[in-house]
C-alpha cells in the first residue's frame, strides 16, 4: 500500500531490515515476518499482528527506542496506525 499522506507521528517499519542491523542480518525471515504482519493488519487480526511483532520482529531490532515506539503502536490496536507501520 502506498501512503500518500503518512502521519509523521507514526512509525514506519522498514521493509528490508531494521535500520540498525549489523552485517550478516538475515533479511529473508525479517521480510517474511513484515509481509505476514501486513497481511494480518489487512485482515484486522490484531492478535496475529501482536504475535508476529512480539514473537518474531521485536527480537530483530536492536535500538530500544525504536522497539518502544513500534510496541506502543502494536499495543494500541489502532488498525490505521498498524497499516502505516507494516504496509
Amino acid at each position: 500500500m502506498l501512503w500518500l499522506t503518512p502521519d509523521p507521528e507514526l512509525p514506519v517499519v522498514p521493509y528490508y531490515n531494521p535500520d540498525e542491523t549489523e552485517p550478516g542480518f538475515r533479511q529473508g525471515p525479517y521480510q517474511q515476518a513484515i509481509e505476514a504482519a501486513g497481511a494480518a493488519v489487512d485482515a484486522g487480526d490484531l492478535d496475529r499482528v501482536r504475535a508476529i511483532w512480539n514473537d518474531t520482529l521485536k527480537g530483530m531490532f536492536v535500538d530500544q527506542e525504536t522497539i518502544n515506539i513500534i510496541q506502543e503502536v502494536v499495543d494500541s490496536g489502532d488498525l490505521d496506525a498498524l497499516r502505516q507501520a507494516f504496509s
